[in-house]
């Protein structure tokens, strides 16, 4: 990704480490060139969620990257969507999701113009992801409120609240039990790195720190040539200001993820509470920003970004539906995806 920061997106030291906290079906397609160079790239997962309030099963579009040239022929791109349309099984929503950054303007004209041979896509809302330096203090924790850890013991209970939390939006990640608990689906996420909110013995609350930086890497590869002349007077403002420094070229930036966050009715008192835990264990870990996303529409969304100093990344969530695909009723919940696992 080119700009005054140029950055990578990487998967070392496997692409598919992290193929299974994306979906349970994970199919993943290259494009290569005459001399056998990949061009080319994207990735189809399939994953349990909640849809009008009951478990159905999507897949979600990623990961795509070309470098071939396309001013002549759109066929790299339509031999693209046709090869992840034939992975669609019966199971499945006859749509899959995706998700463009909301400044890529060359993409969302291409992609949004309906051409032949290419799927439709359909905005369906504003996705924010913030970029939030770890030392934040969003909220105080109410006297009322219990503040723990999790545990194996309280794994069924996690998942019992996250069910009944998430099932109110459409697309969120249907978590289990043995899913929270599993070395595939939740890949270096232990059990105790939740926060569990508490009202008595109910829990109100939860959010997990998800470290991904084994299998998941943004990498700086460079400045802009001001940026490069000037990075180490910005570093020196940076740590007087207590803020992140601009990594070295080669080196990634250190983020960890506000995952699995759930509140009960969306109540912005507990939310930045169990945020204020978030950000106070965060302090222990090696990271430099913390990285929550939500949909502009959710209740908790205003609070929650008044409440922080954060960079705010916007991006388009869309449906993307293929020739002959069956029309399906949307009965108007907010659309949520879970960052982490995108």
């Amino acid at each position: 990704m080119d700009g005054d920061i140029r950055l990578t997106f990487e998967r070392e030291p496997d692409y598919f480490l992290s193929a299974g906290i994306e979906g349970d079906r994970h199919h993943a397609f290259v494009a290569r060139d005459e001399s056998g160079q990949i061009r080319g790239l994207c990735s189809r997962a399939v994953r349990a969620v909640w849809f009008n309030g009951a478990p159905a099963r999507i897949g979600y579009l990623g990961q795509l990257r070309c470098e071939l040239p396309l001013r002549g022929s759109l066929r790299p791109l339509v031999d693209g969507f046709t090869s992840c349309a034939a992975t669609h099984l019966e199971d499945e929503l006859p749509f899959d999701l995706t998700s463009i950054m909301a400044d890529n303007h060359r993409a969302r004209r291409l992609l949004e113009k309906g051409l032949p041979g290419l799927p439709e896509y359909r905005p369906l809302t504003e996705f924010r992801t913030l970029l939030i330096p770890k030392r934040q203090r969003p909220g105080r924790v109410d006297s009322a409120i219990r503040i723990e850890p999790g545990s194996p013991a309280a794994a069924p209970e996690i998942a019992a609240f996250l069910q009944s939390q998430l099932q109110r939006f459409q697309f969120p990640p249907l978590w289990t039990a043995s899913d929270l608990l599993s070395e595939r689906v939740s890949r270096d996420l232990r059990i105790e790195d939740f926060l569990i909110a508490r009202h008595g013995d109910a829990i109100v609350a939860c959010a997990a720190l998800w470290d991904q930086s084994r299998f998941r890497q943004t990498v700086v590869r460079g400045y802009a040539p001001r940026l490069a002349r000037a990075r180490h007077l910005v570093n020196f403002w940076m740590r007087l200001t207590g803020r992140p420094r601009l990594s070295s070229v080669g080196d990634p930036v250190r983020f960890g993820a506000i995952s699995h966050f759930a509140v009960e009715d969306d109540e912005p008192r507990i939310a930045l509470a169990l945020l204020g835990a978030i950000f106070e264990a965060a302090k222990a870990r090696p990271f430099d920003y913390l990285v929550l996303g939500h949909s502009g529409e959710r209740r908790l969304a205003r609070p929650v970004e008044d409440s922080l100093s954060a960079r705010i990344l916007s991006s388009i969530l869309y449906t993307v539906h293929y020739q002959g695909s069956e029309a399906v009723e949307f009965d108007g919940r907010v659309p949520h995806v879970e960052v982490a696992t995108l």
